[in-house]
């Protein structure tokens, strides 16, 4: 059960969220298509399973070709925003840093830490020595510790409610190239040469 997300197994989430992921399988077995935002090389186990029990097919990453291909320069988001990001305060903030410098953090939009855990990210962020963006869901600041937000925080580093990663991955890469792509063979698959496209589907993670 461990291994499972917090908003599956934890009982005070809201079960709307359990419900449209337990949905999303309805008619599995008896479905002509299966697409997963996914690509071969980064799960190719996985890959192999879901092709063979359900012919599903790996056509991600889905982002908007703004950032992939440029083939439809004005589709440019996903349309959608589950919180209101800070574009305006992410990016000033991120063109005062040096390239390849910065640590960003972000759990998604579900994920919900412990207490002690928060205060573990937010030590050893301080303990880096290096300047971060951190996201933290107004529902979760609560679990940051005492003074952090307004105290060591502020001396080194960002946090803000939700960011527009698709945007601040397009930006000068500020973010250490570690943290920017948990996709590196996205490039040679789905990007044509010299851009390399931010990561859709999952966010970006320390």
């Amino acid at each position: 059960m461990n291994d499972m997300p917090t908003f599956l197994t934890d009982t005070s989430y809201p079960p709307s969220f359990r419900e449209l992921l337990v949905n999303q399988f309805l008619g599995l077995d008896t479905a002509e298509h299966v697409l997963v935002n996914s690509f071969y090389d980064l799960e190719p186990q996985e890959a192999d399973y879901l092709a063979s029990t359900w012919r599903a097919k790996m056509v991600g990453p889905t982002v908007p070709s703004a950032f992939l291909d440029n083939r439809l320069p004005d589709d440019v988001s996903y349309g959608i925003h589950l919180h209101t990001p800070m574009a305006a305060e992410c990016k000033a903030w991120l063109d005062a840093q040096q390239v390849q410098s910065v640590l960003y953090v972000s759990f998604g939009s579900m994920a919900s830490l412990g207490p002690d855990q928060m205060s573990e990210i937010a030590e050893g962020l301080y303990s880096s020595g290096k300047p971060f963006l951190w996201v933290v869901r107004a529902t979760e600041t609560a679990k940051l510790p005492k003074g952090f937000a307004d105290d060591r925080a502020k001396a080194r580093g960002l946090i803000v409610p939700w960011c527009p990663q698709l945007e601040l991955a397009e930006q000068p890469p500020r973010l250490l190239p570690r943290l920017r792509s948990l996709m590196p063979t996205q490039q040679s698959q789905h990007a044509p040469a010299g851009k390399q496209p931010p990561v859709g589907g999952s966010e970006l993670s320390v």
